[in-house]
């Protein structure tokens, strides 16, 4: 069973909010790279680099117990 929406909003307020704003473009709002890049008006890296962190910060919270290949928490 996956996170519920409850799940979801409290992993989100662990993040800055300049990451929050870049996951939520990229993958609720499915923007690319360059197009959030562009509504910013920052560089593309900058938009690569909160996204990849914003997922690194929650890997530890969404990786589940028992699962082959994962670590038990």
């Amino acid at each position: 069973m996956g996170p519920s929406a409850f799940e979801f909003h409290h992993w989100m307020t662990l993040l800055e909010s300049n990451e929050r704003e870049a996951l939520t473009l990229r993958y609720v709002e499915g923007w690319e790279y360059h197009e959030i890049a562009a509504a910013k008006a920052i560089p593309i890296g900058t938009v690569q680099w909160r996204v990849f962190n914003a997922q690194k910060k929650l890997a530890t919270r969404l990786k589940a117990p028992g699962l082959p290949g994962r670590k038990a928490a």
